[in-house]
This record gives structure tokens, sequence and C-alpha cells, in this order.
């Protein structure tokens, strides 16, 4: 399952892309993806500064939004290859009744994990993150469950509603791509200074209460991450 998926939609993103490397010096870094940033700061580690303490503060911003991505990109790809092979598939039963909300192949795809014993271990970068500063970090052994892109797991018992929230980050994951799913959560977290503040968790949230009012009806989660990515709402 991919956004653009025709040789019409990639031809445009294409050239809309090359467009926005060739215009990347003028873009704030705020806007910036993560690929414009290396680029970007590539080409001022070969040259001296001589900006302001403005522009000086600029860099360091983007330096350390840079390795805060990568950073937390590495933790998912580690915490993937840990638990996917650990993971169970998704039975019949639970299958039919998730399509009312979800696309059949990512059902298909997604790993889920019950902890029997321990339960996820907070990333050894919250350390680092607590001495900079950021103290609304989430405990994750008292999370009821995490995602890691594609594989659910739980420290405690499954519910219907903890598995379509875990769901809904496997689809933002899918849709938006991986990289673009950590740059917006990082630089959430970096604005909202609270993890239940980002906007992508925020969602998640939104979508359980409406999947809590129409539980029977069902509605597309698709649909809706592909409607906050093109409204910006990320």
């Amino acid at each position: 399952m991919t956004y653009m998926d025709n040789s019409n939609d990639w031809d445009l993103f294409q050239a809309e892309k090359a467009d926005r490397q060739k215009k990347r010096l003028e873009i704030p870094d705020s806007e910036k993806t993560l690929e414009e940033l290396q680029i970007h700061m590539s080409g001022q580690a070969r040259r001296p500064f001589l900006g302001t303490q403005a522009d000086l503060s600029q860099n360091e911003s983007s330096r350390e939004f840079l390795h805060a991505t990568n950073v937390f990109a590495n933790f998912l790809r580690q915490q993937r290859a840990h638990y996917y092979p650990l993971g169970q598939s998704l039975g019949p039963k639970s299958k039919a009744f998730l399509a009312r909300f979800f696309d059949p192949a990512l059902l298909g795809q997604v790993k889920i994990v019950k902890l029997t014993e321990g339960r996820v271990a907070n990333p050894p970068f919250f350390t680092e993150a607590r001495e900079k500063g950021y103290r609304n970090l989430p405990d994750l052994a008292h999370q009821s469950n995490v995602t890691f892109l594609d594989v659910v797991v739980f420290n405690e018992k499954i519910t219907e509603r903890s598995l379509f929230h875990g769901l809904v980050h496997v689809t933002q994951v899918q849709i938006l791509g991986m990289e673009r799913f950590v740059e917006l959560f990082v630089r959430g977290f970096q604005h909202w200074k609270s993890y239940f503040m980002i906007p992508l968790k925020a969602h998640a949230f939104t979508l359980d209460c409406q999947f809590a009012e129409n539980r029977e009806r069902g509605f597309s989660v698709e649909s809706e991450v592909v409607r906050w990515m093109e409204e910006g709402r990320y």
C-alpha cells in the first residue's frame, strides 16, 4: 500500500522534489526535509561560518534535529528487527473485524507481540534527551503497547482499542514512509515538548475515540491519515 502508486503521480512527485532541491537554501530549516537538511549541513561544513548569532543557533538546531532523527530511526529499526521474529499474525476473526478500518494488506503484514516476561524498555537516548531539558518523555514500560514500524508490542492485555491504536501508527508509517514519519515525530516533540501533543499521537487518540463510536459501522483509517497529511496537520 503506497500513497502514490501510478506513474503520473510519481513523475509529478519527482519534479516537485527536484524543484524543491534547487530552492533548498531559501527554505527555512523548520520546513526542510531530513534529506534537504543533510545536504544543507554538509555544504556548510565545508566552508567557514560567516553568519550571525541567530544563524549559528539555527545551525545548531538543525544538527540537533538530524542527530535526533537518526537516533530515533535506528532505534525503531533495531526494535522492529528484534520483535518481528517473535510476533504472530492476526487471526482470521481479527482481520475480518479490523478490515472495516484498515487495509487488508496491512493487516496481513503486521505482527503482534504479547510480552509474558518483562516490558518494553526505554531507549538509551532518553538519558541524553533529559540532559537537554526534555521532561515529558514517556515511560515505555508503562505504555499498554508500543509500535515499531509494523510490529505492535503489548506490555499489557491486548484489547480491541489498544490494538486499533497501534495499527493507526502502522498505517501512518506506511502512508508517510518511515523517514517522514520519524521527521514529523521528532519535529512535533521538539515543538510541543510533550509526547502526547505530537500530532501523530494526537491523531491516533482522536481516531481511538472515533473507533469507539463507530465500532460496528467502521471507517477508513488510511483515508484519515492521507487527509491529515494533505492538510499539513502532522
